[in-house]
């Protein structure tokens, strides 16, 4: 009778109203389970050592009119993706980018895109730990000069942080 209680009062806890599945003989609701579980993890999960902070630009593309929302979203797409757990980084640090270069030319046929970004890691107490930069080209149709620049983005923001943390973990 205990674990029915427990799992009533869980269920009031995170929300659940009306659970219809059960996870065992005493009728414990699985859905009460799983956010259990959930909140578990939340509070026991380590959070990430960097965190995105600003970013900036000068440059004027000439096709993507507004870079810093894209710039941004490939940073936090490519921040999210690194494997952290191979490395033992301690604290937290700050993400500070910057797009220094996007230049389109195009041709008859196609257009090409080079663009290079600048990504520096800063330590709360201590300033600026590293400098990273980044640069790609990419090469499109003629008429996809503003794919052909996000692609640049893209590849750029990738370059610069795909060995981020290995870089970290000797510059600690």
């Amino acid at each position: 009778m205990l674990p029915s209680v427990l799992a009533m009062a869980a269920a009031a806890t995170f929300g659940v109203s009306e659970p219809t599945l059960f996870i065992d003989s005493q009728q414990t609701p699985l859905r009460v389970f799983e956010a259990a579980s959930e909140a578990h993890q939340a509070v026991t999960k380590r959070p990430e050592p960097v965190l995105l902070g600003a970013v900036t630009t000068r440059v004027a593309p000439a096709h993507i009119r507004d870079p810093i929302p894209v710039l941004r979203g490939f940073l936090q797409t490519e921040l999210a993706g690194l494997d952290w757990t191979k490395q033992k980084i301690k604290g937290q640090y700050t993400l500070l980018a910057s797009l220094v270069r996007l230049e389109t030319s195009t041709s008859k046929k196609s257009v090409v895109a080079s663009c290079a970004i600048t990504a520096s890691i800063q330590d709360p107490k201590h300033g600026i730990l590293l400098v990273i930069e980044g640069k790609a080209d990419a090469e499109d149709a003629a008429t996809a000069g503003a794919r052909a620049e996000q692609d640049a983005l893209a590849a750029a923001v990738h370059s610069s942080l795909v060995s981020l943390p290995d870089a970290l973990a000797r510059a600690q």
